[in-house]
């Protein structure tokens, strides 16, 4: 959330058991609009190539949080 203050759009990935944990803490902070990406849990266990696979289904999702923020006039 750093990086988001400083006005650099952010996406934040979670795996889908803390999504609930991030949307709090970014709440918390300042940030309910916080663009989070939710992969499945756990994720540090998957084979490489379903990483991959994930990587590119996501890929959209994260470029269109992206360029929408970087749309926005800043605060």
């Amino acid at each position: 959330m750093a990086v988001q203050k400083r006005g650099i759009p952010t996406v934040t990935m979670v795996t889908s058991e803390f999504v609930p944990v991030a949307r709090f803490h970014a709440k918390s902070r300042g940030f309910p609009d916080l663009p989070i990406v939710m992969v499945p849990h756990p994720f540090e266990t998957l084979p490489h190539d379903v990483v991959k696979k994930l990587a590119e289904e996501k890929f959209d999702e994260i470029m269109g949080h992206i360029l929408e923020a970087s749309a926005r006039p800043a605060a």
